[in-house]
C-alpha cells in the first residue's frame, strides 16, 4: 500500500505470475504460500520484557522473495534501540479496517 502498488502490479514488478501475490499474502489458507512464521512469545510472565522468549520467527524462502521483490528488510531490534531510531508499532490490523470503514 505504500508503494501504491496493486497486487497485480507487485506481481509484474517481481516477475511472478498472476495473483501470486495474493498466495503471499494468504500464507495461513491451504493454497497459499508461507512466507513468514512469527509465534508469539510463550513467556510465564507476558507483562515482564525481559522474560524468557520462546517464540519463534523463520522466513522461507518465499519471504525471501518477498522481502526483495519490494526492497524492504526484515530487521529485529531491542524497543528501545527502534524508538531511538523513531520507529513506531504498525496499525493493528482492527484499526486499518476500521479507519477504512
Amino acid at each position: 500500500m505504500a508503494q501504491a502498488m496493486t497486487c497485480e502490479d507487485l506481481d509484474a514488478h517481481a516477475g511472478w505470475s498472476d495473483r501470486y501475490t495474493s498466495k503471499l499474502e494468504h500464507g495461513d489458507k491451504p493454497s497459499g504460500k508461507a512466507g513468514f512464521v512469527i509465534t508469539p512469545c510463550s513467556s510465564d510472565d507476558p507483562d515482564n520484557s525481559t522474560a524468557a522468549f520462546s517464540g519463534r520467527i523463520s522466513i522461507s524462502m518465499m519471504g525471501d522473495v518477498w522481502l526483495e521483490s519490494l526492497g524492504l528488510a526484515l530487521v529485529l531490534m531491542p524497543v528501545q534501540q527502534a524508538q531511538d531510531i523513531g520507529a513506531v508499532p504498525a496499525p493493528r490490523r482492527a484499526e486499518l479496517h476500521k479507519d477504512a470503514a
